[in-house]
């Protein structure tokens, strides 16, 4: 669980290396990785941010939400660091968390000093310090989401705020059947989603449906692919059957708003 010599209790103290990306992960980057979104064809479609909308749905998340400047907020699946620096930007205490070598040591170029490799089911965080979490086209992507929301709703403080941006399964659409590699390999029905957050003391406060940046990106992702079929391979880990038959996801894209619950 958490490291308890970490303690995030300023913006001096994120700066603590702890598992911090350093040369070795700048050298482990410069290797090849099997991870779609590392991809350079797909980061040439997708841009900085690596998810539909770029960073829209930040935007709207940081409208609706009354953060302090100087809040504490994490970066969960930071990525490149497209979030992570905005959030540095606005005035937050902004920490981020990557297990990519990759593309966490771009993000350590944008915001030095401030990002932690490491796997969202396993922070090296303490217990109740985040104001925030920002997940972000993250958990349809993990093999073990459930672990992801545990150690989430354990660094949030009580009444803290849990962003999500995902891709999601649309009524009547078959399961994905990923291998834990494709982008929404782990995509749910928007009810299962939510009754997820329940279990793990957060309270969906909003959902807003915004499958139209789903579709805008995959429309790029086919003119850089060069077909739907391999978008499909890329979204949900599995290669589709050679005669295109058999059932395909109906995905969604959609931005909740979940708090965590309150002690009495």
């Amino acid at each position: 669980m958490a490291a308890s010599h970490l303690r995030l209790l300023d913006r001096d103290s994120l700066a603590h290396p702890g598992r911090a990306v350093g040369r070795a992960d700048e050298e482990a980057a410069e290797r090849p990785s099997e991870r779609p979104y590392e991809r350079a064809d797909v980061r040439r479609a997708t841009g900085g941010a690596i998810r539909p909308g770029g960073l829209m749905l930040t935007e709207r998340a940081l409208d609706l939400l009354p953060f302090a400047a100087g809040s504490m907020l994490l970066d969960c699946g930071c990525g490149a660091g497209a979030t992570l620096a905005r959030l540095d930007e606005a005035g937050f205490c902004a920490l981020g968390v990557d297990p990519s070598p990759v593309l966490a040591a771009e993000a350590a170029h944008k915001v030095p000093g401030r990002v932690l490799l490491a796997e969202a089911g396993r922070l090296p965080l303490e217990s109740a310090v985040f104001d925030g979490v920002f997940c972000e086209c993250v958990l349809s992507a993990l093999p073990d989401a459930e672990a992801a929301l545990d150690e989430i709703a354990r660094v949030l403080v009580p009444g803290g705020f849990l962003v999500v941006s995902d891709l999601y399964l649309r009524a009547g659409s078959p399961g994905c059947g990923g291998q834990g590699l494709g982008c929404a390999a782990g995509a749910m029905p928007r009810d299962v989603v939510e009754d997820r957050f329940l279990r793990h003391g957060l309270t969906p406060m909003l959902f807003e449906d915004h499958t139209k940046l789903l579709i805008d990106l995959s429309c790029r992702l086919v003119l850089e692919l060069g077909s739907s079929r391999e978008v499909l391979a890329v979204l949900t880990g599995r290669e589709p059957t050679c005669d295109g038959s058999g059932e395909k996801p109906r995905l969604g894209y959609g931005l909740w708003i979940s708090r965590k619950e309150v002690s009495a």
